[in-house]
């Protein structure tokens, strides 16, 4: 991550903040209006330990997180990709995403 990633709060943040948004948008995908979970969000919260399987897809930041990572196991294990668009101002200029 160093080496991909501005070493800041507000970095981990934007990652946090993106990696939300596209479960938010897998899980309520065919989900009754109004049934919006987000027990689940903490265990993708702006901490590095809740992005520790990750890849670098040409469409984004793919993050996979595991069985009970973000609650009980109907939950599954997503994976998810957030587009390189969403991660302005989280990735370093100087690294080997930073021309994205």
């Amino acid at each position: 991550w160093k080496d991909v990633l501005l070493d800041t709060p507000e970095a981990l943040k934007v990652v946090a903040q993106g990696a939300c948004a596209e479960l938010k948008a897998q899980h309520l995908e065919g989900q009754p209006e109004g049934e919006e979970p987000d027990v689940y969000y903490q265990g993708a919260g702006p901490k590095l330990a809740n992005f520790k399987n990750f890849t670098f897809t040409p469409e984004g930041l793919q993050l996979h997180f595991p069985y009970y990572q973000l609650g009980p196991r109907p939950l599954g294990d997503p994976t998810i990709v957030i587009p390189y668009s969403s991660l302005k101002g989280a990735l370093r200029k100087d690294g080997p995403l930073g021309k994205r």
